[in-house]
């Protein structure tokens, strides 16, 4: 049985852990960058300069502008949006994975550590070339004894989509071939 999302559960596993910072702020403008001010400075910056060299070393002081701009407003209005959103996620998906068989609570989710990263090159059922990102996260849960032990979750992403596959499965193990020493 397989558990789809629309978010990255262990960057909302970060966010409900750390405190408010520069790379909590990146990680969770990169979509919105992409999107909407990556295009709209660089038609700006098109309009300004005339040569594109000029216009595309801009675009990193305007993006650390905007994302400086959004620590500022968070640390004044002394609130953690992120973190909100992340606790409410990581909350109702508590109940999701114990319907795989996770036995987990949101204190334990906390607790998860990501052991390995894999990025596959697969060609989709159009001949298109797809990267498919893979991580593979501890989760703290409780046996039938009540004993925390380590569950590992597979998280699947095919970079571009919004939808995230959480499973129980482990990494592998790949074996290589090595030369006798006799």
């Amino acid at each position: 049985m397989k558990i789809v999302i629309n978010y990255d559960f262990f960057d909302k596993i970060l966010d409900a852990r750390e405190n408010i910072n520069i790379l909590k702020v990146v990680r969770n403008n990169k979509k919105s960058y992409i999107y909407y001010y990556l295009p709209a400075f660089l038609t700006v910056n098109m309009l300004m300069n005339e040569d594109i060299k000029t216009a595309l070393l801009a675009l990193p002081m305007e993006y650390l502008t905007v994302v400086t701009l959004d620590l500022i407003e968070q640390k004044m209005a002394k609130k953690d949006n992120y973190k909100e959103k992340a606790i409410i996620k990581l909350k109702s998906l508590v109940s999701k994975l114990q319907d795989l068989g996770v036995e987990t609570d949101y204190d334990l989710l906390l607790q998860s550590k990501l052991y390995e990263r894999v990025n596959n090159l697969y060609l989709n059922e159009n001949k298109l070339p797809e990267i498919m990102t893979s991580k593979y996260i501890l989760v703290p849960s409780y046996n039938h004894s009540r004993d925390i032990k380590n569950t590992s979750i597979l998280q699947e992403h095919i970079i571009g989509s919004s939808d995230y596959v959480l499973s129980i499965g482990t990494k592998a193990k790949e074996y290589k071939l090595v030369y006798s020493k006799i």
